[in-house]
């Protein structure tokens, strides 16, 4: 392989079930070369999507330095998207590229390293908590925060700040430490006697439900069907969950808006259990390719009472903010936090 250098452009990738994201960037300052996306049904396989990107970012042909986020637990060589068919050893993806240096990552790791990058431009709060107002940028003050984010899958993550390391370490600087988590595949717990309803419907059909059973694209799916079960609804299948929110967006008070604002309330819920789990004092970040799309339905749905609603820690959650991320490169900010922070010292 090419002996390194820290001058030439890296590449980075954000890799789900439905869209693979690419971007190529300078090493030094960070100035975005290029950004291209495609539909992961359009390749066959990862190395046919980067020879593409290849391509289309001309800079990437001499990129060396290389992180993918992948939508994946990422412990061994062998790496297979979670809700999708590609599937790959990384040393001899390292090796067919030909690149110095290759990380790969969760990508709701790299959602929470893309956090802490935002500016107030990039989210905005939902709800009103007790907090000071301040969203992402409370997490350089010390507290843990939290990332979830309901798309093809449901993705979950902690992000906890680190203290500042000595000269000596890290030249001073205030870092990150980001962890991912399978908190997509915890067991759904419901809420009142229609999500018990709604649970027993599902169990019939998947067995063991997991969140994700629900909070995803096809879990709406899911939940629409299991709600019209229950409520004794004669509705037309739904195969594609933007049949679901376009029909709620459309119509307030039609029965897709109620399952919508069930599938909000359900989200409020598993992301208090998740900051009560991972000791969350400052944000959840709301990500995920489908909050983006209902963020004005959302703000105004059960999700914030349902997220404060807890008989013992009430007072734990209020002072939590809740914060829907729109930035849609979210994912790739944060693979390239990750390998500038690799590369530099900070």
């Amino acid at each position: 392989m090419p002996e390194f250098s820290n001058t030439l452009p890296i590449l980075v990738a954000d890799i789900g079930g439905t869209n693979a994201r690419f971007g190529c960037l300078d090493a030094v300052s960070g100035e975005w070369f290029g950004l291209w996306i495609a539909p992961v049904r359009d390749f066959p396989s990862i190395y046919s999507a980067i020879d593409a990107a290849q391509r289309e970012l001309p800079e990437a042909a001499n990129a060396q330095a290389v992180c993918l986020a992948i939508a994946a637990p990422v412990q061994n060589d062998w790496v297979k998207v979670s809700n999708g068919e590609w599937a790959f050893s990384r040393r001899e993806l390292q090796s067919r590229f030909g690149w110095p240096k290759l990380e790969v990552v969760n990508d709701f790791l790299a959602a929470a390293y893309g956090a802490v990058t935002l500016v107030p431009e990039q989210y905005f709060r939902i709800g009103a908590s007790s907090a000071p107002v301040g969203g992402p940028s409370r997490g350089s003050a010390g507290l843990a925060s939290a990332v979830i984010g309901p798309g093809t899958g449901l993705g979950v993550a902690a992000l906890y700040p680190n203290v500042l390391a000595s000269d000596q370490d890290l030249g001073g600087c205030l870092t990150w430490s980001a962890i991912p988590t399978e908190g997509g595949h915890a067991r759904f717990a419901p809420f009142d006697d229609e999500e018990v309803a709604v649970l027993q419907v599902l169990q019939r059909q998947l067995g063991n439900v997991q969140r994700e059973d629900i909070l995803s694209g096809r879990g709406l799916c899911n939940l629409y069907r299991a709600c019209a079960e229950v409520h004794g609804q004669q509705v037309a299948p739904v195969g594609d969950p933007a049949e679901v929110t376009a029909a709620a967006l459309a119509d307030g008070h039609s029965f897709s808006a109620q399952v919508l604002d069930r599938f909000c309330g359900i989200l409020g819920t598993a992301a208090a259990d998740v900051a009560l789990d991972l000791g969350t004092r400052g944000t959840v970040y709301l990500a995920g390719g489908i909050l983006p799309r209902i963020a004005d339905f959302l703000a105004a749905s059960s999700f914030r009472s349902r997220f404060e609603n807890h008989l013992q820690f009430s007072h734990y959650l209020l002072d939590i903010d809740t914060v829907l991320i729109t930035e849609a490169r979210l994912g790739l900010l944060g693979a390239a936090y990750q390998l500038r922070k690799r590369l530099t010292s900070c």
